[in-house]
């Protein structure tokens, strides 16, 4: 169950798939006033990072198969890893849905930000697709021991 790819590398794949899209996302907020030359570039790069970091990590190293794998395709270490990584990320999803919650609601009482245009909406939603969809294969990423 080792992959050829260092933690290391793994690891900063991870960390940079997930800020990319952070960095993307208040990019492109800003992007729908005024358009410069820089920032088009900077939107292009990072882009081009957030799928380059997710066909890394979830295509070329086969982490995808191997976090969404049936029990049958699976060996009994692989089916425990796969469960432990999906314990965590259960565990992550939970606490950052409860506190977005709580943060909106105080938010929402005490005038501060508050997601109120569909730009702001929608990043949130994209956010929450990427995180769901990809944490379980990223935690194994970021702890599956090297060669």
């Amino acid at each position: 169950m080792t992959r050829i790819l260092s933690k290391k590398k793994r690891r900063v794949a991870v960390m940079l798939n997930y800020i990319s899209y952070v960095i993307l996302i208040f990019f492109f907020s800003n992007l729908l006033d005024n358009y410069q030359f820089i920032e088009i570039a900077g939107l292009g790069i990072l882009a081009i990072l957030l799928v380059g970091t997710f066909i890394y990590l979830y295509v070329n190293i086969n982490l995808w198969n191997l976090g969404n794998a049936p029990d049958n395709d699976l060996g009994e270490s692989q089916i425990k890893v796969r469960n432990e990584s999906y314990r965590y990320s259960y565990i992550v999803i939970a606490t950052l849905l409860l506190l977005g919650v709580i943060c909106m609601a105080i938010a929402f009482d005490a005038g501060l930000w508050f997601p109120s245009t569909y730009e702001e909406g929608n990043a949130i939603v994209w956010g929450a697709i990427l995180l769901t969809m990809t944490l379980p294969s990223a935690i194994i990423a970021w702890n599956e021991k090297e060669i």
